[in-house]
């Protein structure tokens, strides 16, 4: 089941099978909201990693609800992923050794890598409800606003 409400928020239920909608929504609604195709690419990698791990490791193959909103706060693009899985705190995630061989590298990691690589900061909290939130912010025009910062 999927809900696309006004407000820039997807309700859908926690399954591999809706991740494609997952990132159609994501990428529809970072365009929409003025991302260029680049930024759009890297959020919709950064929100399927996230969902992802919400739906293989949190809810583990149990029956579960992610809400994905995106919105925009000036020239910064902010998707929230929240659900109800038990609590887990991606940031706290040490980045992987990229040095050592795949081969012998421990299993895991990799999908918080990637999701710090394709934004500029993620943020999580605990909601009152009990759920995770994990706020992924992506600045845009990046160009633009270098140039302001300098004057």
């Amino acid at each position: 089941m999927m809900d696309w409400m006004a407000d820039g928020t997807l309700s859908i239920a926690a399954t591999a099978s809706n991740q494609a909608e997952i990132r159609h929504f994501v990428r529809e609604a970072a365009t929409e909201l003025g991302a260029d195709p680049d930024t759009v690419c890297s959020l919709e990698l950064a929100v399927d990693e996230a969902a992802c791990n919400v739906i293989t490791h949190g809810y583990r193959g149990q029956p579960g609800l992610l809400e994905v909103e995106v919105k925009r706060e000036g020239n910064v693009l902010l998707i929230r992923v929240r659900d109800w899985a038990p609590p887990f705190d991606p940031t706290r995630v040490p980045d992987p050794d990229l040095t050592v061989p795949l081969e012998k590298r421990p299993l895991g990691g990799m999908g918080i890598y990637l999701i710090r690589k394709s934004v500029d900061k993620m943020v999580y909290r605990v909601t009152p409800d009990g759920g995770n939130e994990l706020t992924l912010a992506k600045r845009l025009d990046k160009e633009q606003d270098d140039e302001h910062s300098h004057s």
